[in-house]
C-alpha cells in the first residue's frame, strides 16, 4: 500500500479524536493506493470522530453495524462516530480511497441540513473532489497559518458538493466538462459563441449538450449566456455613466438597439429606465 497522509496535531489518531468545543475540525485525511495486495480495516468499535471515504478507483466490501455493502468506482461511504465497521481490500483489483477523519459540534446538524445520512452514497466522479483533499493533505502537512480553519472549509466545500450531487442526480462525466463551459462563458461573455463551438468543447453533439446544460443550469447556453451579459450591464449602468450603445458593445452585443430590446425582454425596462429608476 501506498499512502499519503496529513494529520492535525492530536495523538490518539488510532481510535479517533473527539472535540465538541469547536464547530467542525479535520482531524486527518489521506490517500491510499493499494497494489495487488489483501487488507482488512476492522473496529469493532469504530472510532471517535466521523470517517469519510471516497472511492477513486476500484470495489471495495465493507460492514457497517453489520450490514454488508459492495461500494465502487465512485462512491462514498461515510461512518459517524462509535459505528463498527470493517472494509476490506481485496488483491483482485488496484485501488485508490480518499479518506478524512473529522469532529465537531456543527457536525450533526450540517449533514442532516445536507441530507447525508446514510452510510453509502453515489457521488460520481469530479475533479474538485481529488482537487479538496489534496488540498486538505497538503495543509495538514504545512500546518500553515490557520491551516485548521481552511480545512474545515475545503471540507465542507466537499461534503456540501456531494450533498448536491447526490440530490441532483446528475451524470458527473458530463457535468465537470458542462461547468467547465459555464465558466468559460463567465470569462468571455463579450465574445460570440455558437451553441456548436460550446458543444466541441464538451465533445458532444450540439443536441445532448444542450440537454445536458439545461438539466444542469435549466436553461439553454444561449439563455445562461444573456442572463450573464445581462447583469453586467445592469451593474454598468448603475455603477457608471458609460453611454448605453457602449455598455451594448463591452458585453458583446454589436447592435445597440438589439441590446435594448433584450434588456427590457429580461428585465421589464429600457437600459435608459433601468438607469433612472436605480439612480433616484
Amino acid at each position: 500500500m501506498i499512502s499519503q497522509a496529513g494529520y492535525a496535531s492530536y495523538g490518539t489518531e488510532p481510535s479517533g479524536y473527539e472535540d465538541l468545543e469547536e464547530y467542525l475540525l479535520v482531524n486527518c485525511c489521506g490517500n491510499d493506493k493499494f497494489h495487488h495486495k489483501n487488507f482488512w480495516q476492522r473496529r469493532k468499535n469504530g472510532r471517535k470522530d466521523y470517517y469519510l471515504i471516497y472511492v477513486n478507483s476500484g470495489q471495495l466490501l465493507c460492514s457497517i453495524n453489520g450490514i454488508s455493502y459492495r461500494v465502487k468506482e465512485g462512491h462514498m461511504i461515510l461512518i459517524p462516530p462509535h459505528q463498527p465497521h470493517e472494509i476490506y481490500y481485496t488483491d483482485k483489483v488496484y485501488h485508490e480511497v480518499y479518506w478524512v477523519h473529522f469532529t465537531g459540534y456543527g457536525v450533526p446538524p450540517l449533514l442532516e441540513k445536507l441530507q447525508l445520512l446514510d452510510n453509502v452514497y453515489y457521488v460520481g466522479k469530479h475533479p474538485l473532489i481529488e482537487d479538496l483533499f489534496s488540498q486538505m493533505i497538503r495543509d495538514l502537512q504545512m500546518r500553515r497559518t490557520a491551516y485548521d480553519d481552511v480545512c474545515s472549509g475545503y471540507l465542507i466545500q466537499l461534503i456540501s458538493s456531494f450533498s448536491r450531487w447526490v440530490r441532483e442526480g446528475v451524470s458527473l462525466n458530463f457535468e465537470s466538462e458542462v461547468y467547465r463551459v459555464m465558466i468559460y462563458l463567465h470569462e468571455h461573455y463579450n465574445k460570440s459563441h455558437t451553441t456548436e463551438a460550446l458543444a466541441s468543447r464538451c465533445n458532444l453533439s450540439p443536441y445532448y449538450f444542450i440537454h445536458k446544460f439545461k438539466k444542469i443550469c435549466g436553461q439553454s447556453p444561449q439563455k445562461y449566456l444573456t442572463c450573464i451579459r445581462i447583469e453586467k450591464a445592469k451593474k454598468m449602468l448603475v455603477e457608471s455613466d458609460v453611454q448605453i450603445s457602449d455598455i451594448a458593445y463591452v458585453i458583446g452585443y454589436k447592435n445597440p438597439l438589439y441590446f435594448s430590446k433584450t434588456f427590457k425582454r429580461y428585465t421589464g425596462k429600457t437600459p435608459s429606465e433601468y438607469r433612472r429608476e436605480m439612480s433616484d
